[in-house]
């Protein structure tokens, strides 16, 4: 296969790696082809840095070999220069809806949720963390909180619940170097999990 059938067929291949190994071969031009037909490499949909996937390769892209479904986030630029953005998966090419452009803060956030969604079906329903887990992630609270997830989701990357006091919070990605989100959700007229409040997730 000469190099522009090669980067034909890489511009066709869904999910976040393939997408991420195009991009990498577009910012190095790596044929003519791509060259003529992809003179802007921000239209191109690539890995939103700092997000799962997100480091910079060249070709034969890939991150740690994931177990499981890993949620991770798309972005690209449309002809009139707006940011658009969708979820996407690292162990899979499932691919999320593209969102409208927007300038807002929070407009990854739809995305990042329908990605979530994906990987991990009924995060919504998990327990909000208190601040205590997070400032000590091998602490009680900590493990508190890991016992009511469901087994093995915390220690996977499932992501981290905090409220939200204002819908202009955007949530934030492999937070403190876990392989997790912090995503806000509404503040809940429950309270946050505790060694007092236990609760139960399902």
């Amino acid at each position: 296969m000469c190099e522009n059938d090669d980067d034909r067929a890489w511009a066709r291949l869904p999910g976040a790696q393939a997408r991420q190994t195009f991009y990498w071969r577009v910012i190095n031009a790596r044929s003519r082809w791509i060259e003529r037909h992809y003179p802007h490499r921000n239209r191109v949909w690539h890995i939103v840095p700092f997000h799962p996937g997100g480091a910079y390769s060249d070709d034969d892209f890939c991150t740690w070999p994931p177990g499981r479904c890993i949620p991770t986030l798309l972005q690209r630029d449309d002809e009139r220069g707006r940011t658009r953005y969708r979820g996407a998966c690292l162990a899979c090419t499932w691919e999320g809806a593209g969102h409208p452009p927007s300038t807002r803060r929070t407009a990854a956030n739809g995305p990042i949720e329908d990605a979530h969604d994906h990987a991990w079906p009924g995060w919504r329903a998990l327990p909000y963390a208190p601040s205590a887990a997070l400032d000590e992630p091998h602490g009680p609270a900590w493990q508190h909180l890991a016992a009511l997830y469901p087994p093995g989701w915390l220690s996977a990357g499932a992501p981290l619940l905090r409220p939200r006091r204002s819908p202009y919070v955007p949530h934030r990605p492999t937070y403190r170097h876990r392989p997790c989100y912090l995503l806000r959700r509404p503040a809940p007229a429950r309270r946050p999990c505790t060694e007092e409040t236990p609760g139960t997730l399902f």
